[in-house]
């Protein structure tokens, strides 16, 4: 089987891969803009690139069977507005599209509990972002659910709170 991992060189990312990795049977391939600074498996492979590049995301999900998607716009200093939405947003698409193209049809998605605003949620809260991070998120969020609409597609959003690491 073989994982693959976009944001792998992050906190989350690499701690998913360092997980999947104690499974001498998974191949692993991470996407990311930084070079991994842990030792990856002979097996698997590191491709540098991001989300934004079709071409990149075609090599990383070729023969894959199931993607982690960690990739993500969420600094809080000096970012652009517009930036939350071209790569949480975009990229998610883009991500996507790369799936149908590549036969893909199992996406684990790592959100955000800011698409809740600044409200206390739980199972029923209705999602009511306030910040251009907690709107982007949101708006891929959205693009994954059109996704899984598809036949045989299945998806899993995680609406993680503040990780620090």
């Amino acid at each position: 089987m073989i994982v693959a991992i976009t944001g792998g060189t992050g906190y989350i990312g690499q701690n998913i891969y360092k997980k999947l990795s104690e499974d001498p049977e998974l191949t692993i391939r991470i996407l990311d803009l930084r070079h991994p600074n842990f030792k990856m498996r002979e097996q698997d492979t590191f491709i540098q690139g991001d989300i934004l590049d079709k071409k990149a995301c075609l090599e990383l999900l070729k023969g894959a069977d199931i993607v982690f998607h960690n990739a993500s716009e969420n600094s809080d200093i000096n970012i652009p507005n517009f930036l939350y939405f071209e790569i949480n947003e975009k990229g998610t698409k883009n991500l996507l599209e790369a799936c149908i193209e590549t036969g893909i049809k199992k996406f684990i998605y790592k959100s955000t509990t800011y698409v809740y605003g600044k409200n206390t949620a739980d199972d029923n809260t209705i999602p009511k972002p306030n910040t251009f991070y907690g709107k982007s998120k949101l708006a891929a969020e959205k693009a994954l659910a059109e996704w899984s609409q598809k036949e045989g597609h299945k998806s899993l959003t995680l609406r993680t709170p503040v990780i620090i690491g």
